[in-house]
């Protein structure tokens, strides 16, 4: 998705060619790109959606810095206000077809009442749309993700605890080269090896089902690897699904208990953002 030659026939084309040439050009390979974003966003393909958006970035902001006058058609000043609007409006959890026509309407606005600064706002505008639509790949759309091992297992005894761990791991070569957007893609591959620390597997998880609960309890400990005493830790009751609702934010408490949540199918990204109120317990009984 490469629309570099856009901007090298712009910028060759002569000072009296330039209007003729640019204008539609342009127009034209915004609607192009429009077209993919649609059928991308209807078909929840999201990667092609934020591949589109980071393109037509990188080109409006390219001819706006170095052809400033091919997209000029009157010199108004734009309204930043609506621009502030669009970029508070634009999350993972609610992008719809509603928001990208948003974007389409505003673009035009900003492109007819030209104004340098404000063009390059709304690059960084469809940058958070491009970074909303690779979030939504993560959290939303299983089909990128490898299958993981759980499987239906027989009820956990109430009051039993269950147990797991796994060694730490050192990456080689290829870090980060599995994560999105690259990994949709080219693919990725990461070399790496799984150690023991003090002889010992240092990330565990348990979990526990007890008589008359309500919700959930997550908590997060960081121990000493010398004798396991415990150096800090983090709490955080779930009782609403909105107190899932930030699972995608690394710097959430417990944002990995979370996300593992959600990742098993105990509730689902729409439900969050649309029955945000509703209680999880009805939620645990089904899972």
């Amino acid at each position: 998705c490469n629309f570099d030659f856009v901007f090298d026939l712009v910028s060759s084309s002569s000072s009296e060619n330039m209007s003729s040439i640019s204008r539609p050009l342009v127009s034209q390979s915004l609607k192009t790109l429009d077209s993919v974003a649609f059928k991308a966003i209807k078909e929840k393909s999201y990667d092609i959606a934020g591949r589109v958006f980071m393109t037509m970035s990188l080109m409006l902001s390219d001819l706006a810095q170095s052809v400033p006058t091919i997209i000029c058609i009157d010199k108004k000043q734009s309204n930043k206000n609506e621009l502030l609007k669009l970029s508070s409006d634009i999350n993972m959890e609610s992008f719809d077809l509603s928001t990208l026509e948003l974007i389409v309407s505003v673009r035009k606005k900003v492109l007819i009442s030209y104004n340098a600064q404000s063009i390059f706002c709304f690059c960084k505008v469809l940058e958070k749309a491009s970074s909303a639509m690779t979030k939504r790949c993560i959290s939303a759309n299983k089909g990128f993700c490898l299958v993981h091992s759980y499987s239906d297992s027989k009820p956990t005894i109430l009051g039993e605890t269950v147990l797991v761990s796994a060694p730490a791991r050192i990456d080689l070569a290829g870090g980060w080269s599995d994560t999105p957007p690259l990994s949709y893609e080219f693919g990725g591959a990461v070399a790496n090896l799984a150690v023991l620390v003090n002889s010992k597997r240092p990330l565990r998880a348990k979990c526990r089902l007890i008589k008359g609960g309500q919700g959930i309890l997550l908590r997060t400990e960081s121990k000493s690897p010398i004798d396991e005493q415990l150096l800090e830790s983090t709490e955080v009751k779930i009782s609403m699904l909105n107190d899932l609702a930030d699972f995608h934010n690394p710097h959430s408490d417990c944002a990995l208990l979370k996300s593992a949540l959600v990742y098993l199918g105990l509730v689902s990204i729409d439900s969050i953002s649309q029955d945000g109120s509703h209680c999880i317990q009805s939620y645990l009984k089904k899972f």
